[in-house]
């Protein structure tokens, strides 16, 4: 017993020290945690770094899609050019028709389409085409080319304007 009393009065009298040391190894293991645990620095350095990467992804991603929206921009833009452009020969062919002739395919054509055609061709020719066309189709042509440049909806009835009399005259 007497070694077990000694080791006791060891004990005793080293109690701060030993206090001390396991206080010390508790701060130890809980840095070690802190640092390399689930949630500790290192995995939080890596989260960090995956972090940028998506980032600079994302950065890179949105320039390309800008780059993708401009040149989507700039091909519409030359298709509007090529379909203005292919208007505008169909434009030229109905100025280079007699009047007559345009006038029977003007009387056909839908009002949306006519009246497109019509505000591109030259005032001087469209006004021999229209007096070739029929009194109901000039009228209603001339009513919303007059709407439209007025910026108005249409709103008179075609049927309470003064009707047109007399016969086209030939060319």
């Amino acid at each position: 017993m007497d070694l077990l009393g000694q080791v006791g009065d060891w004990t005793y009298r080293s109690r701060r020290k030993l206090a001390s040391a396991g206080v010390g190894l508790l701060a130890c293991l809980l840095a070690w945690h802190v640092v390399f645990g689930a949630n500790g620095m290192v995995a939080w350095e890596h989260k960090r770094a995956d972090y940028r990467q998506l980032q600079q992804q994302i950065d890179d991603l949105q320039k390309q899609n800008q780059q993708l929206e401009e040149r989507i921009k700039a091909l519409m833009h030359q298709k509007d050019e090529a379909d203005a452009a292919k208007f505008k020969n169909v434009v030229t062919m109905y100025e280079n028709m007699k009047a007559k002739d345009a006038a029977r395919i003007f009387d056909r054509l839908d009002l949306r389409i006519l009246v497109e055609v019509s505000t591109q061709i030259n005032p001087r020719k469209m006004s021999e085409i229209m007096a070739q066309m029929t009194p109901e189709n000039a009228e209603r042509l001339t009513v919303e080319l007059a709407n439209r440049s007025n910026n108005q909806p249409k709103t008179q009835n075609p049927d309470q304007l003064p009707k047109i009399e007399g016969k086209p005259s030939g060319s």
